[in-house]
């Protein structure tokens, strides 16, 4: 027998699912970077609809396309190329790393509609790959972990974040290599927005 889920029992479940979030947030923030991974798949139980029988925690609310979502920075335009909008770059001698804005920068930030946060807002481009928030969370999700491990990265745009050859750092061998971490610090702020959006909406609070 099929039932529904009551309004009840999805409350119970978004709470859950919003105390995961916030506990791999304060874990990423303490150092471990791997947290990314989980709050990829925290993301898409979130948010995801998948056809018309997968669907998210916020869409079984009916919350999902009734709220608007916080967007940290400007998205990229289709011809830009530069620093990743949702991270900052720390240098320092012969070490570099990337971390979240979080809240410190909010000049820019705006309500969106979910699907322009979602899949059409570009948060990274390199020549011709570009990543949304959802291909992201998809890569990092599907391919990089956070469900499985793929033997291969089919997908260029996610290859490049996860490779990032946009920037490198000298290090004390001379030697000159990428600096790692930028597909976990942008998926730490894609959370940290998601987490703004659901307590600007009422559904969560601290």
């Amino acid at each position: 027998m099929v039932r529904k889920r009551s309004e009840e029992e999805l409350r119970s479940i978004l709470a859950v699912q919003i105390e995961a979030l916030r506990d791999s947030c304060a874990s990423y923030d303490n150092g471990k970077t791997w947290e990314a991974l989980r709050l990829a798949t925290t993301t898409f139980v979130l948010v995801h609809d998948t056809g018309s029988r997968a669907k998210s925690v916020l869409g079984q609310l009916g919350a999902k396309n009734s709220m608007l979502f916080l967007a940290s920075a400007e998205a990229l335009g289709p011809n830009e190329v530069g620093m990743p909008p949702l991270v900052s770059s720390i240098a320092k001698p012969g070490e570099a790393s990337y971390v979240p804005k979080l809240g410190r920068f909010p000049a820019n930030h705006s309500l969106v509609s979910f699907k322009d946060w979602w899949q059409r807002q570009l948060i990274f481009k390199n020549g011709p790959n570009t990543i949304t928030r959802k291909r992201l969370t998809f890569g990092l999700r599907n391919m990089d972990g956070g469900a499985h491990y793929d033997e291969e990265i089919r997908k260029p745009d996610y290859a490049a974040v996860a490779d990032n050859k946009m920037s490198s750092i000298r290090h004390r061998d001379g030697v000159y290599r990428t600096v790692p971490g930028l597909q976990h610090a942008m998926m730490r702020q894609v959370a940290w927005e998601l987490l703004e959006s659901l307590k600007t909406h009422g559904l969560y609070s601290e």
